[in-house]
């Protein structure tokens, strides 16, 4: 498995290039999108094995500021390119075209752990559901979507 620390860091380059340099962009998106969506697609089932079920340890290495270099964070990363897709006028239709698959994904990885269910009743938890149904909501506007 490569680093989860370096693949984070390359997706951060390339939702920079994506945002400030769309144009010289375009010819390669074909090229990083298919890795994109392997990352997305294949951290799902980890995810639900070791953040919503705990039926396994992610045992994610940290790196020398103390900064968890796993793959939720990895994750986290892939989420920040497609939103930098989505802000970009060129990739949007792009995005549009995936938009089942990758609502299929995000509402995997809006699982929670029955913690978190116990801790939704307080109105804290509530608020930040509220948000993430507004983001959703958001991001469906910005591609024209009802």
């Amino acid at each position: 498995m490569v680093d989860c620390g370096l693949k984070m860091e390359v997706l951060k380059a390339l939702t920079t290039l994506v945002k400030n340099f769309s144009k010289q962009m375009v010819p390669h998106l074909l090229e990083i999108l298919p890795h994109m969506w392997n990352t997305l697609t294949q951290s799902a089932d980890r995810y639900v094995r070791t953040v919503v079920n705990y039926t396994e340890d992610a045992d994610d290495p940290v790196d020398s500021d103390g900064e968890v270099l796993g793959f939720e964070n990895l994750v986290f990363s892939v989420f920040e390119f497609i939103h930098g897709l989505i802000e970009t006028p060129k990739f949007k239709k792009t995005v549009k075209k995936f938009l089942d698959e990758l609502i299929y994904f995000l509402v995997l990885y809006m699982q929670i752990t029955e913690d978190q269910v116990r801790d939704t009743t307080t109105s804290a938890s509530n608020v930040k559901l509220l948000l993430a149904i507004n983001t959703i909501k958001f991001q469906k506007q910005a591609l024209g979507l009802r």
